[in-house]
């Protein structure tokens, strides 16, 4: 018992956590965001309402099937530069 108040208490709100959550905000966002704008996007290139569907759903389907994949790239890559470089891609393809 003595000895555990005498250890120093980690903090958990540190700054590297505080941007880990920012940068997987913003992320999901991003995904998000991206969504329900493709299919307004579709239309207003002339394609049906039931064909903008299609193609939102065909984007959840194909962010499904590439998961696995990015598991794999990510167990064999270094994770951080792995997560600073396809977030750069995430943003710029949002700017596009």
């Amino acid at each position: 018992m003595g000895k555990q108040s005498q250890t120093q208490k980690e903090k958990l709100w540190t700054g590297p956590y505080l941007l880990l959550i920012a940068m997987g905000t913003m992320t999901s966002t991003c995904f998000y965001m991206v969504n329900p704008t493709i299919t307004k996007y579709a239309v207003g290139l002339g394609a049906s309402v039931a064909a903008a569907g299609v193609i939102s759903g065909l984007f959840s389907i194909t962010a499904l099937v590439a998961r696995p994949f990015s598991g794999l790239v990510a167990d064999r890559v270094n994770r951080k530069r792995l997560l600073i470089f396809s977030t750069c891609v995430m943003g710029l393809a949002a700017l596009g």
